[in-house]
């Protein structure tokens, strides 16, 4: 229960409000250890409730594509629409992980007794799509760049905002910074190891450093 009383997608409610709109509606709760999957069945909605998890494409030939990471503190929700596109929608843990899945069906009908309960819950789903927007259109300016170099300054640009530090704290891999740029991690690589030359920045795996702030003008 501290998991969910800590997550956003349940906030102000009580342990007793938490415990009582779960049990009058249609959910399941999911455990992943790391790198273990879930494929996701299309009409769930998906509220990561701790630990880290990533969703991937996966078209027919096999291949993943990263969509999105999720982290509970800031993106709780992960909606797969019954017209998503997708051939497959995995979600894979980065760290043990504790899910809650819901029925899309969980607010069709109307319980009297519980509509404060579903209007609360609502409400914080209606913060997260505002939060979900604002990544959306982060992702969508960085890849309005023509070239890398110009994509990872303005993704470094965007953490620099967020964290207000020079020393930057990653949640994405590599691989999976190069697919939220959308580039190959080979060139990602490159351009990061030209700008450490360079003394524009220093990194390691989870980490960048701006070592010359004209980066930030």
């Amino acid at each position: 229960m501290e998991y969910f009383i800590k997550s956003p997608i349940f906030a102000d409610f009580t342990a007793e409000e938490i415990e009582t709109f779960l049990k009058h509606n249609n959910y399941k709760i999911v455990k992943l250890d790391t790198n273990e999957s879930l494929d996701v069945e299309l009409g769930k909605s998906v509220y990561l409730i701790s630990g880290a998890v990533a969703t991937y494409e996966i078209n027919e030939n096999g291949k993943k594509t990263l969509i999105h990471l999720f982290l509970p503190e800031k993106e709780p929700m992960i909606s797969i629409d019954d017209e998503v596109g997708y051939s497959t929608v995995s979600i894979i843990a980065k760290k043990p992980s504790l899910i809650l899945l819901l029925g899309n069906d969980s607010f069709s009908s109307v319980n009297p007794s519980l509509l404060y309960l579903q209007n609360k819950f609502q409400k914080n789903i209606i913060d997260y799509f505002f939060a979900i927007t604002k990544y959306i259109m982060e992702r969508t300016l960085c890849n309005t760049e023509a070239y890398a170099r110009d994509k990872i300054i303005r993704y470094i640009k965007q953490l620099y905002q967020k964290q207000n530090k020079n020393v930057l704290s990653l949640t994405l891999t590599r691989s999976e910074l190069a697919d939220h740029l959308l580039m190959d991690t080979s060139t990602l690589m490159r351009e990061l190891k030209q700008m450490k030359k360079e003394g524009i920045i220093d990194y390691n795996r989870n980490k960048i450093t701006i070592t010359d702030t004209s980066l930030l003008s």
